[in-house]
């Protein structure tokens, strides 16, 4: 079987036709080339923004450690410097105490345990030697670390200077003394309320020619030695 077609009809186009088909691509394609063109602006631009935006906060990220970094250093400095002050401080204090070599010359079972808590210490022992007399004082000063040894270089510089001008005083004047003089020197007698620094003490006096030995204490005692075997 065969079949056939006959076209009688024919499409034609006018040239105005053509004209207005081929300025509506045109247009078409400018405005759509247009709306890429500025679609890529504006990404490009906020691009560039968020890349603005970034490298400001890591330069202000960069400022800070930067700034963390100098206060580090400056704290290490500082502590550094203070630290070195306070073994300086350590060592003057130290030079205060007697040593015990000259202790042991009257005293061979003298022994201290002298464990400063910071650094620096509100304790201290004490000894001066006048006239066949042996003056022992074992100090607590209120306070730890730098103020309680500002006050163990105080005590220690009275002691010494009550038994020199006064060498007849007994234990208990010598501590009355003390007491005075201290609260001289932290003008307590002036103002009463906001300075309540002090120190317990147990002061000994050994007199060798008699052979006799005087104690008097400020919050502490004295406990003889066959009084702490018999405690065990």
């Amino acid at each position: 079987m065969v079949y056939s077609f006959n076209f009688t009809e024919h499409f034609t186009f006018s040239n105005d036709a053509v004209s207005l088909s081929i300025e509506v691509l045109i247009v078409t394609s400018v405005l759509l080339y247009g709306l890429y063109r500025w679609r890529v602006k504006v990404l490009t631009d906020r691009k560039n923004e968020l890349e603005l935006i970034i490298q400001a906060r890591n330069q202000e990220v960069l400022n800070r450690n930067q700034e963390i970094e100098k206060q580090q250093v400056e704290r290490t400095i500082m502590y550094e410097e203070l630290m070195q002050s306070i073994h300086t401080a350590q060592r003057i204090q130290e030079l205060h105490l007697p040593p015990d070599e000259e202790i042991k010359k009257h005293l061979p079972d003298f022994f201290a345990l002298y464990l400063p808590k910071d650094i620096v210490s509100g304790d201290f022992y004490w000894m001066y030697e006048k006239y066949e007399k042996i003056y022992l004082a074992a100090v607590d000063c209120t306070g730890h670390g730098v103020a309680g040894a500002f006050m163990s270089i105080i005590g220690n510089s009275l002691l010494t200077q009550i038994v020199t001008q006064n060498p007849t005083y007994n234990a208990a004047e010598i501590l009355d003394q003390l007491s005075t003089d201290l609260i001289k020197t932290l003008h307590q007698d002036k103002d009463k309320t906001t300075f309540k620094e002090g120190m317990d003490i147990a002061f000994c006096i050994i007199d060798v020619y008699e052979n006799q030995m005087h104690f008097a204490g400020l919050f502490q005692k004295l406990l003889p030695a066959n009084y702490c075997r018999n405690q065990k």
